[in-house]
């Protein structure tokens, strides 16, 4: 297998910020992309929805933890999706990338229009608006599209049951339970009668090997690791948190393997522990942690065995579907009912 250079390895342009910047979610998701079998999570979500009349092209759609709007843009180009959607992250940053094809302006025009004192019109179609009490919210309406900055428990933005589809992707278990208590308690006043939540965690062996990896690194560096993202809300403890709230969930799993037998690969799994680097304590700098990563990583990464093997690592993720009515899912779509 041909070495990877240094110079090669610093050429990815990740932020490094884990919690501003969607391109660092990105490289993390990245990874799952090239997992065996690979079965796109929030796309089988949708179908499955589809499928039970549980979505329409017209529902209302929420999605809590937005992040760079991957899911808006899988509804719009994919499924039709002309419905309102609401977006909803913690940071506007996140919004960049979704944002970016339709806003023709510079990183730097747009931190000052964010900035600015009043609402900024871009075209009869694009507006920025900057409100009291929230940063500001983004509404397109050729595609009924509009994103907010706010957390979880205060879904302020919709009003009681009018939302038809609310999704929480991989963000549930960024919340302190409590707070998780809250939003369940929002979710629940802003679904429609026959809404349905659809959420998605990682099962607690989901990465191992990723997780190793971080604390040899950190090891090597005479750090702290990153903290284990997805410990308060994985698939084996999640189910029973939802049950207590919601009266029917289901739940679906998907398991793969992602190997290091291409160059691509190798570059994508060395961008995804590079996503990483400030969840370490004290935050290395970027120089030791690059050498970290040489040291360490990529020699694991490039090896094979006697038998041409190469590294590998486990993927475990799970959707679940949460409603106050039941749904007709476990058998055709391979969901387990959890209560």
């Amino acid at each position: 297998m041909t070495e990877l250079t240094p110079e090669e390895l610093n050429r990815n342009t990740i932020d490094r910020n884990y919690a501003e910047t969607s391109s660092n979610v990105r490289a993390r998701f990245e990874v799952y992309k090239h997992a065996v079998p690979y079965v796109g999570i929030e796309r089988y979500a949708v179908d499955v929805l589809s499928s039970l009349g549980a979505f329409a092209i017209g529902d209302t759609v929420m999605d809590v933890g937005t992040a760079d709007g991957s899911l808006h843009l899988l509804l719009r180009d994919q499924f039709g999706h002309k419905g309102a959607f609401i977006g909803l992250d913690p940071n506007s940053k996140q919004f960049e990338h979704l944002l970016q094809p339709f806003l023709p302006m510079s990183k730097a025009e747009w931190e000052a229009v964010k900035s600015g004192p009043k609402p900024v019109a871009f075209s009869a179609k694009s507006l920025l608006a900057l409100h009291a009490g929230r940063p500001f919210i983004i509404f397109k309406e050729s595609e009924n599209l509009s994103l907010h900055e706010g957390r979880a428990h205060d879904l302020s933005q919709a009003e009681d049951k009018t939302i038809n589809v609310l999704f929480a992707m991989f963000m549930l278990y960024h919340l302190p339970q409590q707070e998780r208590q809250k939003a369940y308690a929002e979710f629940r006043r802003v679904l429609r009668p026959e809404g349905v939540l659809v959420c998605a965690t990682s099962g607690k062996n989901n990465k191992f090997q990723h997780r190793r990896l971080e604390s040899e690194v950190a090891s090597y560096l005479g750090i702290q690791p990153p903290s284990v993202m997805n410990a308060s809300f994985t698939t084996e403890s999640s189910g029973s948190e939802l049950a207590a709230d919601f009266e029917h969930v289901y739940e679906h799993s998907q398991h793969a393997l992602f190997s290091s037998n291409t160059r691509e690969k190798i570059e994508v799994y060395l961008a995804s522990l590079r996503s990483l680097r400030d969840q370490f304590e004290p935050i290395p700098e970027s120089q030791d942690f690059e050498t970290a990563l040489i040291e360490k990583v990529l020699p694991q990464l490039t090896a094979e065995d006697q038998y041409g093997s190469t590294f590998t690592d486990t993927v475990h993720r799970s959707i679940f579907f949460a409603s106050s009515h039941p749904l007709q899912i476990a058998e055709r779509y391979d969901f387990r009912r959890v209560n």
